[in-house]
């Protein structure tokens, strides 16, 4: 089974680079950095089509929340971590319209 992360901005990085935009963040600040970002949620997911998988993920995280979610509604500027099971790792930044696949640079939150 793989799991899923919800990474979230640290309160003290809201007011900078919250709720932007992918391409503002790249110009800006060089890209984003994962030392910004807390761990708000962790979970499995199944196998299938990831932009379908991440579409239901916004879902859940804006409609029917875990009861133990600690973040705030899924928003531009979060980001969903895909662990697979053979260790790799994907990042997709929720932008103003859909996700993005984003090349992380430093793997330390």
């Amino acid at each position: 089974m793989r799991t899923y992360t919800i990474l979230q901005l640290k309160k003290d990085k809201i007011h900078e680079k919250g709720f932007m935009m992918l391409s503002f963040i790249d110009k800006k600040f060089g890209g984003v950095k994962l030392g910004d970002y807390k761990l708000t949620y962790t979970g499995e997911i199944g196998y299938g089509d990831i932009d379908v998988i991440l579409e239901e993920l916004y879902f859940i995280f804006n409609c029917s929340q875990p009861k133990d979610f600690v973040g705030h509604s899924l928003s531009v500027g979060d980001i969903i971590e895909i662990n697979e099971k053979n260790g790799d790792q994907k990042f997709y930044y929720c932008d103003s319209i859909g996700f993005k696949e984003i090349l992380i640079k430093e793997n330390k939150l």
